[in-house]
């Protein structure tokens, strides 16, 4: 008994959220490659899908660093997420992601699977020079398989 109320009220880690974010992705057809470099920081998970390259950054409560790593990957992402484990996503935090085109997924630690919350935006701000430069990059790192 005291092991499962353990278990229960254990804080999961961001690499745990990766993993079962990871399987979520895949069920959508995307191809994921993880902590992928992108001038000066890494990209969580980095996913592409057709031409499309888009951002997950994954965070257990810290939102607002989320968007602040965020804007760095407006050079190069068509489209960029935060994929948050709180219990709830707040008014707030939905605003401000809403507002920059940012989209937002879910994760329920309760049931450890993870629900879109709001659709990103394309980005139409994208610097072409330095996405071909983080395209090249990509090629050289494994796929999560």
């Amino acid at each position: 008994m005291k092991n499962s109320m353990a278990e229960k009220n254990r804080t999961i880690t961001e690499a745990e959220i990766i993993e079962y974010f990871i399987n979520f992705l895949k069920k959508q057809g995307y191809r994921i490659q993880k902590e992928v470099p992108n001038m000066g920081q890494n990209v969580d998970v980095a996913a592409t899908r057709g031409r499309w390259i888009t951002f997950f950054e994954v965070k257990t409560k810290d939102w607002k660093r989320a968007i602040k790593q965020c804007n760095a990957h407006s050079l190069v992402a068509d489209y960029i997420y935060i994929v948050i484990a709180t219990v709830s996503v707040s008014d707030l935090f939905y605003g401000k992601a809403k507002d920059l085109g940012i989209g937002i997924v879910h994760f329920k630690k309760k049931r450890k699977n993870c629900e879109l919350v709001l659709k990103a935006r394309r980005n139409y701000g994208v610097w072409c020079p330095q996405q071909r430069h983080l395209r090249k990059n990509m090629e050289e790192i494994e796929y999560v398989s």
